[in-house]
């Protein structure tokens, strides 16, 4: 059933910490070390804006917009944003937050003149590939890119002047 009236604004570190600990740890993406090194939510905001989702005062969601001068950015180029760790808990999956995440992300993104918001994920997220699809992005396959020591990466971009 997909949820409607969700708001988006802040919310404290350990809310956070257990929905990335949840999403990336939990699903074996990360290690503990990982998620209190680079994805605890002081480190993240040093590199970007954490956009938060609530749901009757639970947060259900969250991702992060990258501007082309952050030093975690991995392809936006000038004028271009970038979404970075879309996550939602499994039992808020296809429930509409990954939607209700991104039409806020992009929102945002043109509110601040950018033309273009772009994203990486890997192969084999086909899930998020249909829900990026659905809203707006179209694959760009001459941007993939590889991180140093392994891990293929598909970008889709989205043009905010359609």
């Amino acid at each position: 059933m997909e949820l409607e009236g969700f708001e988006f604004e802040h919310a404290d570190d350990e809310s956070l910490s257990a929905l990335l600990n949840d999403v990336f740890v939990g699903t074996g993406f990360a290690d503990g070390a990982v998620l209190h090194k680079t994805l605890n939510p002081a480190e993240l905001r040093t590199h970007g804006e954490i956009v938060v989702a609530k749901h009757n005062c639970e947060v259900v969601g969250l991702c992060m917009l990258v501007e082309p001068h952050s030093p975690v950015r991995q392809v936006a180029e000038h004028n271009e944003a970038e979404i970075h760790l879309l996550a939602v808990p499994s039992h808020m999956r296809r429930r509409g937050v990954g939607s209700a995440l991104l039409r806020e992300c992009v929102g945002r993104v043109a509110n601040r003149g950018f033309r273009r918001v772009v994203l990486a994920t890997q192969p084999m997220h086909s899930y998020a590939h249909g829900l990026y699809q659905l809203q707006g992005f179209r694959r760009n396959p001459a941007r993939d890119w590889m991180r140093p020591g392994g891990g293929h990466y598909w970008v889709f971009e989205r043009d905010l002047n359609d």
